[in-house]
């Protein structure tokens, strides 16, 4: 399976509403998602959570972090960040997915 050593998963740009430009969600591995993301998350704020998704040094990030967060996004652009981690992570559907499939 040697083929899968050139596999790299690429962040999607998602335009979120009230940031100017689209905001680069991190995508996972499934193994990184349910071994670092889901146990972590589960139990931290939205605004915790949300960092996993946007900071491209994945797992690791600080007050400061989580501060400039705060200071620049408001209350829907970092739920609407984490809704868009969840969905490029395929840990949700839309309506919009759901109707592409049929």
């Amino acid at each position: 399976m040697n083929f899968l050593d050139e596999i790299t998963l690429e962040p999607e740009m998602v335009k979120i509403q009230g940031i100017s430009s689209p905001v680069p969600i991190q995508r996972f591995t499934w193994d990184e998602f349910n071994e670092n993301i889901a146990p972590v998350i589960d139990g931290q704020s939205l605004e915790v959570a949300s960092l996993y998704f946007i900071n491209s040094a994945g797992f690791e990030h600080t007050e400061d972090d989580l501060k400039k967060l705060k200071s620049r996004l408001g209350a829907q652009q970092i739920i609407d960040v984490y809704k868009a981690g969840l969905r490029v992570n395929g840990m949700v559907t839309t309506a919009q997915d759901d109707a592409k499939k049929n």
